[in-house]
C-alpha cells in the first residue's frame, strides 16, 4: 500500500524552462571575477551546484566566501527568471487533489530553491505536505538525503513511498533509499536513460500514477516492471 509520494518538480509537476547551458554559462562569468578561465573551464562538465561548490575549494576563505555567495546569488536570480509567468501543467492540481482525498501523503524535492518553486506553484500549500529544495539540505539528488528527509516529515517508510521524477537523477536517489520509482517523460530525458537508471515505472506523465498506485495496492511490485503509458 502507498502511503506517500515524493514529487521531483521541474520537469515532473511543471515544465522545464531553466536553460541549463546558459545558467552554467552565466554563472562562470559571474565568478570570472574571483577566477582565472582555465579553473573555470576545468570545472564546466559538473552539475551547477556541484561546479559552484568545486570552483571554491581550494581557495583562500574570504575568495570562498565570494565564489560560494556569488555564485548562488546569480543561480537564483536565474531560476526565478525563468519561474515568471510559469505554472504547473494543466494535470498537476488533478493528480496531487486525488492523492490528498486518498488520505497520500505528497512531497516535492527539488535541487531548485524555494523562491523560484513559490513563484511557479502559488498554491503549493493547497496541495504538498512537505517541501526540501536545497534551501533546506545540503545533500542534494542523487544523493537520497532529500528524500529521506521528506519521508522522515511526512512519516512514511521507504517501501511505502514513490519518488517521482523525469531525471536519472531522481531514480537513483529514490533507488539509493529503496523506495519504489516513476519516471516521467515530461522532462526532457529519454526513456532508455531512465531505464538505465533503474526505474520501476515509465510512464508519459504522472497521470499514470492511479493506475500505477492501484496496481501496487492488490500485487506486489517487481524490480524490472515498466509501465507502458505513452
Amino acid at each position: 500500500m502507498i502511503e506517500g509520494v515524493v514529487f521531483d518538480f521541474d520537469g515532473t509537476l511543471t515544465e522545464l524552462r531553466l536553460d541549463f547551458e546558459r545558467v552554467r554559462d552565466e554563472i562562470l562569468k559571474t565568478l570570472s571575477r574571483h577566477l582565472p578561465d582555465d579553473r573555470l573551464n576545468g570545472k564546466k562538465s559538473l552539475y551547477i551546484i556541484e561546479m559552484i561548490h568545486a570552483l571554491a575549494e581550494g581557495c583562500d576563505p574570504e575568495t570562498t566566501r565570494a565564489i560560494v555567495h556569488d555564485g548562488f546569488h546569480r543561480l537564483v536570480e536565474l531560476e526565478c527568471e525563468a519561474a515568471q509567468g510559469r505554472d504547473v501543467f494543466p494535470f498537476t492540481r488533478d493528480i496531487l487533489g486525488w492523492l490528498k482525498e486518498r488520505g497520500i501523503r505528497v512531497a516535492i524535492t527539488t535541487r531548485n530553491c524555494m523562491e523560484a518553486l513559490e513563484l511557479t506553484f502559488k498554491d503549493l500549500s493547497d496541495y504538498v505536505e512537505v517541501v526540501v529544495t536545497r534551501d533546506h539540505s545540503t545533500l542534494l539528488k542523487p544523493h537520497p538525503g532529500q528524500i529521506e528527509k521528506a519521508l522522515e516529515r511526512l512519516q512514511v517508510e521507504p517501501h511505502k513511498a514513490l519518488m517521482v521524477g523525469d531525471h536519472p537523477t531522481d531514480i537513483m536517489a529514490g533507488k539509493a533509499f529503496s523506495v519504489r520509482t516513476v519516471g516521467v517523460l515530461t522532462g526532457t530525458t529519454k526513456r532508455e536513460d531512465l531505464e538505465r537508471a533503474g526505474a520501476d515505472y515509465i510512464s508519459a506523465d504522472i497521470r499514470s500514477l492511479p493506475e500505477i498506485i492501484g496496481a501496487l495496492s492488490e500485487t506486489p511490485i517487481t524490480a524490472d516492471r515498466v509501465c507502458r503509458n505513452d
